[in-house]
C-alpha cells in the first residue's frame, strides 16, 4: 500500500476505536469494556503487533489506544492491501 492508503486505513481504525459511540458500546458490552488490539500483516510471515491488548473502558483508555497507533511509525512491505 501506498502511504496515503495506509494513513486512511489506520485512520479508520483510530476513529472506530475513539468515536464516541465505540466508548458508548463498550460501555454496554457484558462487563463494561472490551478489550482491543491493533497488528498489521502483509503474508504470511509478517505480522507487527502496533498496540498489544488492551482494555477499552471509556474515552480516556480510548484516546490512549488511539494515539499508541497514530505514533507507530508507518512499514513498507510487499502483499499488503486495504
Amino acid at each position: 500500500m501506498d502511504r496515503r492508503r495506509q494513513e486512511l486505513q489506520r485512520e479508520g481504525y483510530i476513529t472506530g476505536i475513539t468515536r464516541a459511540n465505540s466508548c458508548r458500546r463498550s460501555k454496554a458490552a457484558i462487563h463494561g469494556k472490551v478489550a482491543v488490539t491493533y497488528f498489521e500483516w502483509a503474508g504470511l510471515y509478517d505480522q507487527k503487533i502496533i498496540m498489544p491488548w488492551r482494555l477499552i473502558d471509556g474515552p480516556e483508555s480510548a484516546e490512549c489506544g488511539g494515539h499508541e497507533i497514530a505514533r507507530a511509525p508507518y512499514r513498507r512491505a510487499p502483499r499488503t492491501s486495504i
